[in-house]
């Protein structure tokens, strides 16, 4: 059986800009921003867990739109492009 000579497709710039983390790098300052001033009125430990809650929900809802990108890449292989 002969082997596919296909070249990959190349990355776009919306997966250019996950692969280098600026979404989230924007979305954690842009948070801190927001969040701090909770520190204020909440304390601390609890303003840290809604900051670390926030950052992990923002990062999940930053890569869903990645995921089909990176699944129709990755449909000639047979993989994932992770």
């Amino acid at each position: 059986m002969s082997e596919s000579s296909l070249e990959p497709t190349r990355k776009g710039w919306v997966e250019k800009a996950y692969d280098a983390n600026v979404f989230t790098m924007l979305t954690v300052a842009l948070l801190v921003l927001v969040v701090y001033p909770l520190n204020d009125r909440v304390g601390f430990w609890p303003s840290l867990v809604i900051m670390a809650l926030a950052v992990a929900a923002v990062t999940v809802l930053v890569a869903l739109p990645v995921i089909p990108i990176r699944r129709r890449r990755g449909a000639g292989r047979g993989t994932w492009a992770f």
